[in-house]
C-alpha cells in the first residue's frame, strides 16, 4: 500500500484555476451523506478485490477522499487526482492521518494510470465540468475487469418546499446571466444540465448498477454560512457581478428572512449516486 502525501509541482490548466481562489475556503462545504459512503464502500467491496485501488479525480481538498478512505478497508489504495495545485495542497494537509491516499496532479481525461489497473473510479461534484466522452474513455482504459465507476454530487434542493433553497436560487437566476437552478457550473463559464448516468450509458462503455438519490439538511449560522457561500464558485460569480457586499448584504436579508429561535437555518440538500460496472 502507498503512504506517500508527495504532490506534484506541475502547474493545472486555466480550466480550473478559479478553484485555487477558493481553496481556503472549500472544506466549508457540507460533508457527504453517510447513505451514499456506505454504498460506494459497499460497491467496492462487492467486486472481491483484495486491496482495492480507488481513483477519484477532480478530488478537491479531499472531502469525499478522507470519507470514503475512513470507511475502506485499511488495505484500500486511493489515489486523488487534482490539477489545481491549490487545492492538492489544502487536500495534503488536511489528508496526513490518512496514510492510504495519495494526491497527484492530473486530470479526468488524463489519468496516467496503466489500463485495467484500477478496481474504482470515483468523481465527487466534478464530472459536470468534464469532457465526458474523454473522461468515460479513460475509465473504461484504466478500470479492471468488472471495475466500477462512481459518479456522486449534492446541491441545495431544488424544490420549492425548501424556502431558503428558492429565494436563494431565485437571487442567483436574477443576477448571473444565463444561469438556471436546474444547471451546473461547467467548465467553459457556462452552465448546463448534465444526466451524468444517461451520458455514461450511452457512452456504450458501462452496463448500468443503480441511480441513487440522497436527501438530508445541514444547520448553518451566520458564520458558518458565509464559509459556505464563499466556497461556492456559482455564489462567486455573482458576488463578481453585483460587488461581494451588494452579494453579502441580499444574503443577509434571506438569513434574517428565514432565522430560526436559535439564531440559525436548515439547507435542504439532495444528492445522487450514478453507479456503473466497465464492460469487458
Amino acid at each position: 500500500m502507498s503512504t506517500s502525501h508527495s504532490i506534484s509541482t506541475v502547474g493545472h490548466s486555466d480550466q480550473w484555476s478559479e478553484f485555487g481562489v477558493l481553496a481556503g475556503e472549500y472544506n466549508s462545504r457540507p460533508k457527504y451523506p453517510d447513505e451514499m459512503i456506505v454504498d460506494v464502500a459497499q460497491l467496492l467491496a462487492a467486486s472481491g478485490t483484495q486491496g482495492p485501488t480507488v481513483v477519484e479525480v477532480g478530488a478537491g481538498t479531499g472531502i469525499f477522499t478522507r470519507l470514503l478512505a475512513a470507511a475502506l478497508p485499511a488495505q484500500a489504495r486511493i489515489i486523488a487526482i487534482e490539477p489545481s495545485e491549490e487545492m492538492r495542497n489544502v487536500a495534503l494537509q488536511s489528508s496526513q492521518s490518512f496514510r492510504s491516499i495519495e494526491y497527484r496532479f492530473g486530470t479526468a481525461e488524463a489519468v496516467d494510470l496503466p489500463r485495467s489497473s484500477v478496481t474504482m473510479v470515483a468523481a465527487a461534484s466534478a464530472a459536470h465540468r468534464f469532457d465526458r466522452p474523454c473522461f468515460f474513455k479513460e475509465c473504461h482504459r484504466v478500470l479492471a475487469p468488472n471495475g466500477v465507476l462512481a459518479m456522486v454530487s449534492y446541491s441545495h434542493s431544488r424544490s420549492a418546499s425548501d424556502p431558503f433553497a428558492r429565494d436563494f436560487y431565485d437571487l442567483l437566476e436574477r443576477t448571473i446571466p444565463g444561469y438556471s437552478r436546474s444547471a451546473h457550473a461547467s467548465g467553459q463559464s457556462n452552465f448546463t444540465t448534465v444526466d451524468l448516468y444517461g451520458e455514461a450509458l450511452q457512452s456504450g462503455l458501462f452496463n448500468p448498477i443503480v441511480r441513487s438519490d440522497y436527501k438530508w439538511q445541514v444547520t448553518y449560522d451566520w458564520p458558518s454560512l458565509c464559509s459556505y457561500l464563499d466556497s461556492s464558485t456559482v455564489y462567486r460569480r455573482a458576488a463578481s457581478i453585483l460587488t461581494e457586499a451588494t452579494l453579502r448584504s441580499h444574503m443577509e436579508e434571506l438569513f434574517a428572512k428565514h432565522l430560526r429561535p436559535d439564531g440559525s437555518i436548515n439547507i435542504e440538500f439532495v444528492g445522487e449516486g450514478n453507479y456503473l460496472r466497465t464492460k469487458s
